[in-house]
């Protein structure tokens, strides 16, 4: 895809950026981000596509990847030693309002694996953990508040829009986590609380940022907003993401 065709694309009404606005702070995706190279095709940096351009980093390469040329070309993490990292900015710091979505083909569903995380492995403001075949969304200290459901299967692909209201009365009107464009009914540990962390962490794809819980498998596309979305954008947010 060439660099206008890229931009257009980019801007379209039926992308992040273009459903979310100015809301959306983060925003990678395999086909559209530009990539840069280490050694081979070796994923250096991944561009952001939202607005802010909060680069997606690792210096000392993510590993074997495919071509960004490659029809279907995704970002392929091996579950050991694998991630990139958005570096700590105040656009990142959501406080009582978030969406994050992402696409993952797990390869391994046994354990426990973090595609996203926005927290250290002890806690913080946010992160996503793969709990057997289900999808568990940490929201504070790590192990204490979270919801869980959902069932993948290895080798197949799952996206998930994640929704954080802290105007929510409850778990379930604060905390809402739909799969493959379904809402799930969740199980919830502890008390989801109405304000998100505040950290200095950085976002990190592949592992919780304390480096434990690897992701093995492969990231098609993700983003992140500081915004609560209409029924309407969920929808249009959910076709893009079953698409990417």
């Amino acid at each position: 895809m060439g660099l206008y065709s890229r931009w257009k694309r980019r801007q379209s009404a039926t992308t992040p950026l273009g459903i979310l606005g100015s809301n959306c702070k983060f925003w990678i995706d395999r086909a559209l981000s530009p990539v840069t190279y280490g050694t081979g095709t070796n994923v250096q940096q991944v561009d952001d596509l939202s607005t802010l351009t909060h680069h997606a980093i690792n210096t000392t390469a993510l590993g074997t990847q495919p071509t960004q040329a490659s029809a279907g070309a995704v970002f392929d993490f091996n579950g050991t030693t694998q991630f990139l990292d958005v570096a700590d900015h105040a656009d990142l710091d959501f406080t009582t309002a978030l969406v994050v979505g992402f696409k993952i083909t797990p390869d391994v569903v046994t354990g426990n694996r973090c595609p996203l995380a926005k927290a250290p492995t002890t806690g913080g403001s946010w992160s996503f953990q793969t709990n057997s075949a289900a999808m568990r969304w940490h929201i504070g200290t790590a192990g204490s508040n979270f919801g869980e459901g959902g069932t993948m299967t290895a080798g197949a692909a799952s996206y998930f829009l994640a929704i954080f209201d802290g105007g929510g009365a409850g778990n379930s009107t604060r905390m809402i986590l739909r799969h493959n464009g379904s809402p799930l009914t969740l199980t919830f540990t502890g008390t989801i609380p109405n304000t998100l962390a505040v950290g200095t962490d950085v976002l990190r794809l592949g592992s919780f940022v304390g480096g434990a819980q690897f992701f093995d498998g492969k990231i098609s596309a993700a983003f992140a907003a500081n915004v609560v979305p209409s029924a309407g954008q969920i929808t249009s947010l959910e076709t893009y993401l079953a698409a990417a």
